[in-house]
């Protein structure tokens, strides 16, 4: 497999085995990590790093890490199938986006509950979760983020939001598109 997602995971891959230092920066990389591995198609290290990056998240205090850090796990174990254990740890990430203020971080995580739902079976509880996540969409919403229970592989897919676009599961991570969708 070849591309972005692939050379930025090498990359990052490095730059981790190179400095161990439990630091908030290798948290952020480590949930970084866990995202590019999801989006090439590898769950178990996403896993892996996942787990690394709560560890060191709550270990540091770092809120915002641990919510980011139990969405991109909880995600891992739906890819593999493990879709009770991937709801239980992406309902544990919406308190503490709700408590940061996070409403996009909210929105992602309860589109999530209303897939891992779906793939249980729980039709209720999938519409009931995905009425929340139409509900907390607010000025996320666009015909690209419209809730339901398709599957989310790593990077998401950019929302355009008022001339910016917004990618992965972080709405701090923008880069401006002009009117015609072209990055500037």
């Amino acid at each position: 497999m070849r591309g972005h997602l692939t050379e930025g995971r090498r990359r990052l891959e490095g730059a981790l085995d190179a400095d161990d230092r439990l630091t908030a920066a290798r948290a952020k990389a480590l949930n970084a990590a866990a995202d590019l591995a999801t989006g090439t198609g590898d769950p178990e290290t996403a896993m892996r790093r996942a787990r690394e990056g709560l560890a060191l998240n709550r270990d540091l205090g770092e809120r915002w890490g641990t919510a980011d850090s139990l969405l991109l796990l909880g995600i891992a174990h739906n890819e593999t199938g493990d879709f009770a254990r991937g709801k239980e740890l992406i309902e544990e990430s919406v308190p503490l986006y709700r408590e940061l203020g996070d409403d996009h971080g909210v929105m992602e995580a309860t589109r999530l509950l209303a897939w891992s739902c779906n793939q249980l079976g729980d039709g209720a509880r999938q519409r009931s979760y995905s009425k929340t996540s139409s509900a907390e969409r607010g000025p996320w919403a666009t015909p690209r983020s419209s809730p339901g229970p398709w599957p989310v592989w790593g990077v998401t897919r950019p929302t355009r939001v008022v001339g910016q676009t917004h990618c992965g599961f972080w709405p701090r991570h923008t880069a401006s598109v002009s009117n015609t969708g072209m990055r500037t």
